[in-house]
């Protein structure tokens, strides 16, 4: 069992989730099953120079499907990042040079805060750190730090 796993609510458990405008709460009516593992590469799997970053970035398809957003208001997404390799650090904006709650505004990147890598969270066991809940029109964005 990997340790994400006991953080994902089953069927009737209850949510809340705190935007800028408020909390929003709802019940879980059923779940999708946990997909584990759905590689995507930064910068198109082109590799980044040491110290470079990717750029923001979301995780599309070959469609320009966003992964991590619902095609409908009533569904939610959760999901964790398993990160490879471990010296990789990832960063995470909400939305794309939008300013959202206590990110008053962009931190730089690379930077010292801000991230996650590869050490908190292995691509075959993600860490429960990188939790992250998506919704309709709320996407994230992802930079990538060759450290």
């Amino acid at each position: 069992m990997l340790e994400i796993e006991k953080f994902i609510p089953q069927p009737n458990f209850f949510v809340g989730l705190l935007f800028k405008e408020g909390y929003w709460f709802f019940k879980t009516i059923r779940k999708q099953p946990t997909t584990i593992y759905a590689p995507w590469a930064f910068d198109e799997g082109v590799a980044i120079s040491a110290g470079g970053t990717s750029g923001w970035e979301t995780p599309v398809n070959a469609d320009a499907k966003n992964y991590l957003e619902p095609e409908e208001e009533d569904i939610v997404y959760q999901f964790f990042t398993g990160i490879s390799p471990s010296t990789t650090k990832i960063y995470l904006q909400y939305t794309q040079r939008e300013d959202r709650m206590n990110l008053i505004s962009p931190r730089a990147v690379p930077g010292p805060i801000g991230y996650w890598d590869g050490e908190q969270s292995p691509y075959r066991d993600p860490g429960p750190c990188t939790e992250l809940w998506s919704v309709h029109d709320q996407v994230p964005y992802l930079n990538g730090e060759n450290a």
